[in-house]
């Protein structure tokens, strides 16, 4: 498996279930901009919440064939395996998808994540343990969870400005290394101070040339 980040802004995606497997796999998708599709005669109560609350269009029947077409995502999430093979054998080459009982098939699993401002930890054993991977996302997300918005922000604002300065190789790797030392998380006067010390640096580089 190879490990990416993908866009679903616009993206339909077809859920097949409406069960608690269902709810988790559409938890983890809302507010990614996906147009999301859910295919199931009845929805239990955590799903029914969703439904009424979210933008999520709900098909009230049985799966049919044609219920993957244009679909970028598909989750065959029922508790029925012969659902879950018809919904395979549905898809195209082309999509993407995850069995709920057949990790294998699937072409993609889903990470336990962690999200939080601009950070996200995915972790994934590629299906051979969920529970392990829930315990190491939730150690990595216990290290990390005093980042806060600002310090992401003067990140952002030390690459911008190492991506456009006349900096050499050599010195933009020593910025952008320096700017992860703990001080910077823990400090705003640091991040200040090593602001206008780039400044300084950028109005020598230009001088120079």
């Amino acid at each position: 498996m190879y490990p990416v980040v993908l866009s679903l802004v616009n993206k339909k995606v077809l859920v097949v279930g409406g069960g608690a497997v269902a709810f988790r796999k559409i938890s983890g998708i809302l507010q990614k901009g996906a147009q999301i599709v859910v295919v199931s005669p009845q929805l239990n109560k955590s799903m029914q919440q969703l439904w009424r609350t979210e933008n999520i269009q709900w098909v009230q029947r049985e799966f049919e064939v044609s219920d993957v077409e244009g679909a970028f995502l598909v989750f065959a999430a029922t508790d029925n395996s012969v659902v879950n093979a018809l919904v395979a054998s549905s898809c195209s080459q082309e999509q993407l998808l995850n069995i709920c009982d057949d990790g294998e098939t699937s072409s993609f699993h889903t990470p336990a994540v962690y999200q939080r401002s601009y950070l996200t930890v995915a972790v994934s054993t590629n299906g051979v343990s969920p529970g392990l991977a829930k315990r190491i996302r939730n150690e990595i997300a216990e290290q990390y969870d005093d980042l806060l918005d600002d310090y992401f922000e003067f990140l952002q604002t030390v690459r911008q400005i190492v991506k456009s300065g006349p900096f050499t190789a050599e010195e933009k790797r020593g910025f952008l290394t320096e700017v992860l030392d703990v001080r910077f998380r823990e400090s705003v006067d640091a991040r200040d101070t090593f602001l206008k010390t780039m400044d300084v640096s950028l109005v020598t580089s230009e001088k120079s040339l």
